[in-house]
């Protein structure tokens, strides 16, 4: 992100409104990238005093297997965002996507990450 011209030259305009959305799809079994949606909060927290929010984050799985620990890491990744977004300072969060898209086997729904977010955040079983 340090080298981000097209990010820097974005806030240099001050863009409307009181929020910054961003993204963060960290990859698994890379652990030094599970921290991405913190270090893009810091790096957009330097350069302007607008609220944060992290409207796109997942854990992908680039062997697009879905295998079982793949499954419970992304349980793991939901409820580590979630416990860390105001240490980070983020105001909240969007995981994409709750099902049906599937992309790098990023969907909660069917399995552990769907049940770890429904015990995060209620709803029917």
């Amino acid at each position: 992100l340090e080298d981000s011209t097209w990010a820097a030259n974005m806030l240099a305009y001050e863009p409307a409104g009181d929020w910054i959305s961003f993204h963060a799809y960290p990859y698994n079994g890379v652990t030094e990238n599970y921290d991405l949606p913190r270090e893009r909060a810091d790096w957009l927290r330097r350069r302007t005093d607008k609220g944060l929010f992290l409207s796109e984050v997942a854990l992908l799985d680039y062997t697009e297997k879905c295998s079982a620990p793949f499954q419970k890491a992304k349980a793991d990744y939901l409820r580590m965002v979630n416990d860390n977004l105001v240490m980070w300072g983020i105001e909240g969060f969007v995981w994409y996507t709750i099902g049906g898209n599937n992309w790098r086997c990023s969907d909660l729904y069917p399995g552990p990450a769907y049940e770890e977010y429904l015990g995060l955040f209620g709803g029917r079983r």
